[in-house]
């Protein structure tokens, strides 16, 4: 199940990647080239094999982040198209009492721990934790958010213009910009790893020595660890068929 949604996710992130590389500065030079008798031998790929393994990761994540009760506002790959766009990864809300804003930073771990033992991964895991926490220095995060709601106003009005109902859209734009005048979300950092490669204690052992920074700001920070049987070979098996 998880397997086929992830793929329904690929087919439409490359759908959404064609869409934007049609009126980059890189296409229009590669046009431009081509009429002047210049032609490529082979097409360029839309996605390579680092962006094929970012792109599962940030899936997975989103994935299992609605599996957790929370709900999508922005979802970056689904804009983009890519895994190495910029900006913060999955933004989600959950209603406890009132409802909760989280900003995700999403990690896969594949080639840094192929073939290696158990011993191994709390190290990797740990770099890739404080990777995600660089990327949520609180200037950049307040930026960011503001970028979102931006995007997301420009969504609103572009399906205003072709007749298009998007449900919930301005809720969740009012949502963002009373949270954003607020500095009020937290943070989590969620790693995607084969379960092959670990143990029970794995995450405490990846989390014993990470400091809170104090350039996140006062926001509660989460790191998980999202253990899935298989994830290995799907990822290669991926590669081998989109990139």
């Amino acid at each position: 199940m998880l397997k086929s949604k992830i793929s329904q996710s690929f087919d439409s992130a490359i759908r959404s990647k064609r869409e934007r590389l049609a009126t980059t500065t890189a296409d229009i030079l590669l046009k431009s080239l081509e009429k002047r008798g210049f032609a490529l031998m082979n097409p360029l790929p839309l996605i390579d094999e680092d962006d094929i393994v970012g792109l599962i990761g940030e899936m997975l994540v989103k994935e299992i982040a609605v599996q957790r009760g929370f709900e999508p506002v922005f979802v970056k790959f689904e804009a983009t198209g890519s895994s190495k766009s910029r900006g913060i990864d999955l933004v989600v809300r959950r209603f406890d009492r009132t409802w909760e804003l989280t900003l995700v930073e999403a990690k896969h771990l594949h080639q840094a721990v192929k073939g290696k033992s158990k011993a191994d991964s709390p190290a990797e895991i740990r770099k890739r934790f404080n990777d995600g926490l660089d990327e949520f220095e609180h200037e950049r995060t307040i930026a960011n958010i503001a970028l979102i709601i931006i995007a997301l106003i420009h969504a609103a009005r572009t399906a205003r213009g072709a007749a298009a109902e998007v449900p919930g859209l301005d809720a969740k734009i009012s949502f963002l910009i009373g949270r954003l005048m607020m500095e009020d979300y937290s943070l989590e950092v969620a790693t995607c790893i084969d379960s092959k490669y670990c143990e029970q204690t794995t995450l405490d052992v990846a989390t014993q020595s990470i400091l809170k920074r104090e350039e996140v700001g006062p926001h509660e920070v989460r790191f998980c660890l999202l253990k899935t049987d298989g994830l290995e070979l799907y990822t290669s098996e991926a590669c081998d068929e989109y990139a």
